[in-house]
């Protein structure tokens, strides 16, 4: 139970890290494109590669860490939207993105009989572009 609890303190730690990187002081505001994404991009993709993941930035923008299975398999696919409304919480979109990146550290390098793919979606807001689900439609 020690264990579970100190990933759930990591993970909520993690997205209140994330939750700095912010175009508006004080709150969580964070649009497709912007300096702020970046980072978290930057930021999310050391940590899935720590977790022994590939990772990709498809033509949507969707940051995608892949974790193999151990062998020809079906895909699990976990995520959420790193974009955030204006004035977000420090967990809107991002806890599932680094839930998923969690349960991946969890196995401790153990392969299951189906991959995984942690998928941090791009604008599925809608707050920059005006429409909502762009990352998700890829």
């Amino acid at each position: 139970m020690a264990q579970l609890d100190a990933i759930a303190e990591e993970t909520i730690g993690r997205c209140r890290l994330l939750a700095q990187w912010t175009e508006e002081p004080g709150y969580t505001t964070r649009t497709f494109l912007s300096e702020a994404m970046r980072a978290v991009h930057e930021e999310l993709r050391g940590w899935m590669e720590r977790a022994g993941m590939r990772v990709t930035i498809d033509h949507a923008g969707n940051l995608r860490g892949s974790y193999a299975s151990s062998g020809p398999s079906r895909l699990l696919w976990l995520g959420s939207h790193l974009d955030t409304v204006p004035r977000a919480g420090a967990f809107d979109g991002i806890l599932g993105v680094v839930l998923g990146l969690s349960l991946v550290e969890l196995l401790g390098g153990r392969r299951l009989p189906f991959g995984i793919e942690v998928i941090g979606f791009s604008e599925e807001e809608g707050v920059r572009f005006g429409v909502p689900f762009i990352g998700a439609a890829l």
